[in-house]
């Protein structure tokens, strides 16, 4: 591997990579889904070996990178995520100040480049983000790539934005509140751990730079979660106390739209309790606001019950059934999942266009990808053919059928958005 000076090289070839009047910026580019993008590290050979080697760990090595005739020298790379690496094509955490404390790509401090090992069309958790911000929620901007190692293609990846400070700007216009990233701890639905703050920090990674970790409001939040109906304690009141902690409308719309998505490892109805999202807390600000995370076990589910996780199933959320439990934030839930039902479509609707369009960019890029896995065996272009097809006969049903059960719990068409 080349030397490590400091700093973005080659910075000039910009102005030729961007025309006047061009309407991206060049870190609008770098998230393009409508273009297969290139990506290249150069590493010293041993320490790849050793990532591979050491997959599960999440040590940094160093290496170069390289994207569109610009270049950093000197960025950290560790292997990145839970049961999904795997040795021989491994997600990639792209630190670009991990050495260089100042170093930006863009502006951007981090990237992770995704294997999608749980995902053979590569697409599930580019087009359910992409639902999420329909739904106003935040969420991560992703776009597809060929990764090149040492010259050498190492396979087809996903781009995906980091929740860091970066993100939190662009999207909450400030950055110096407290990002937790949601840990999972044994199959946990906000369940009552006792009022210490402590109790619950095993469960909320603190990801702030500029602030320091408080749980003393994840506490609060519980014990409202908790506290039982009586005189001083009504329903309008339980309301106004969750409120000061989490939005009881925006958080059944996160649930409505996981719920649409048969979303298999979210906040709820999982296969292991809540899991998959990030928290932010504004400066100075109480309210949670929730980010998602890690959505490749989305479309699992084509006749998954509108009620699964919340008053049905294995894992049950403990805030969405009491909140489901009065009249008028269970009609809440219900608008909110035929909302998302109904920007999802069915065939021909936004979303199967949105597959179509992307299969036509990512097509030949996918299919040829020397290492690519699924789940637990290696795979290639039949298994990723045979997913966008799943993926299109899903679509052709799920609206309606969640319409459908929302109609069997009580809501009418005339309460729909």
């Amino acid at each position: 591997m080349s030397g490590a000076p400091r700093g973005l090289l080659l910075a000039s070839l910009l102005a030729a990579t961007l025309s006047p009047g061009f309407a991206q910026t060049p870190e609008d580019s770098f998230f393009d889904d409508t273009a297969v993008q290139a990506i290249s590290l150069t590493m010293e050979p041993g320490d790849w070996a050793a990532l591979q080697r050491n997959v599960v760990e999440n040590t940094y090595y160093h290496a170069d990178f390289a994207w569109n005739g610009m270049a950093l020298r000197n960025i950290g790379v560790r292997s990145h995520g839970g049961v999904s690496r795997l040795p021989t094509k491994p997600n990639l955490d792209l630190n670009f100040a991990k050495y260089e404390k100042a170093q930006r790509f863009l502006g951007l401090p981090f990237v992770l480049i995704k294997a999608n090992n749980r995902d053979p069309s590569n697409l599930r958790e580019w087009l359910s983000f992409q639902l999420f911000r329909k739904m106003g929620f935040p969420a991560p901007r992703e776009a597809p790539a060929r990764v090149l190692l040492n010259g050498r293609l190492l396979g087809f990846y996903i781009i995906v934005e980091h929740v860091d400070e970066h993100f939190l700007e662009r999207n909450f216009g400030e950055s110096r509140g407290r990002l937790y990233k949601w840990r999972n701890r044994s199959n946990y639905e906000f369940d009552d751990l006792g009022d210490g703050a402590s109790n619950y920090e095993p469960m909320l990674e603190l990801k702030s730079k500029e602030a320091a970790g408080d749980w003393r409001d994840f506490a609060n939040l519980i014990q409202s979660i908790h506290r039982p109906f009586g005189p001083d304690f009504s329903a309008a009141t339980f309301i106004r106390s969750l409120s000061r902690y989490l939005d009881p409308g925006r958080f059944l719309a996160y649930l409505a739209t996981e719920n649409v998505l048969s979303d298999g490892d979210g906040i709820a109805g999982g296969l292991v309790g809540m899991n998959n999202f990030y928290l932010y807390q504004g400066r100075g600000g109480t309210e949670y606001r929730i980010i998602p995370w890690d959505k490749d076990l989305t479309f699992s589910g084509l006749e998954r019950d509108v009620l699964e996780g919340i008053t049905r199933g294995r894992n049950v959320n403990l805030l969405a059934k009491r909140l489901v439990g009065i009249p008028e934030w269970q009609t809440a839930y219900l608008r909110a999942l035929a909302e998302s039902a109904t920007l999802l479509g069915g065939t021909g609707g936004w979303a199967d266009r949105e597959i179509t369009r992307e299969t036509g960019v990512i097509h030949d890029a996918a299919a040829n990808d020397p290492n690519k896995w699924c789940f637990d065996h290696a795979c290639g272009t039949a298994e990723f053919e045979s997913d966008v097809r799943w993926l299109h006969a899903y679509l052709s049903e799920r609206a309606r059928n969640v319409l459908a059960g929302g109609a069997r719990a009580g809501f009418r068409v005339d309460q729909a958005p």
